[in-house]
């Protein structure tokens, strides 16, 4: 009777030590702050974030050597490389968030590797932003490139076209 109590305890425990997404995006909020008690993302989060990806936050590029992942305010972008049998390793992987990244809510993502930048559909509020990150930063790192603008309003993706130089927000 007492093992099957102290199972019991332990199951109990364990399920309320799980750590869910939105304790992540919590940490992010206060990632590399420098105003509230600085904060790191747990590593549980990567995962965590890889679980969540669907249509529109998530983008691969084309050479497969880049993905990344959105979600509420988190950007997981892994690098790869690839070794002599053309098999794909991880080389970096990264999350950017908090206060100076300015995410709040990713809508969808993109690469794109002519520049070396991920794109971020972002919504804060009713305003809505579209934002590129270097695929080699993260952390608590100002966008590369800013947009925002009252005419993409209620935006849910976009395209990059690279022979045009144009973005286009849907």
């Amino acid at each position: 009777m007492k093992l099957l109590f102290i199972t019991t305890l332990l199951i109990a425990f364990n399920i309320h030590a799980q750590i869910e997404l939105e304790d992540c995006a919590i940490a992010g909020d206060h990632f590399g702050s420098q105003t509230s008690i600085p904060s790191s993302i747990p590593n549980e989060c990567h995962q965590l974030l890889k679980n969540a990806k669907t249509t529109y936050n998530f983008h691969k590029s084309p050479d497969q050597l880049v993905s990344v992942i959105g979600s509420k305010n988190l950007l997981l972008t892994t690098l790869y490389k690839e070794d002599e049998n053309k098999k794909l390793l991880i080389q970096k992987r990264h999350i950017t968030s908090g206060e100076n990244s300015k995410l709040t809510e990713i809508l969808a993502v993109k690469t794109n590797q002519f520049d070396q930048k991920t794109y971020v559909l972002n919504q804060d509020k009713n305003n809505f932003s579209l934002y590129s990150y270097f695929y080699n930063s993260g952390g608590n790192n100002v966008p590369a490139r800013k947009l925002i603008s009252t005419e993409i309003f209620n935006a849910t993706n976009f395209v990059i076209d690279n022979n045009a130089e144009e973005i286009y927000v849907i």
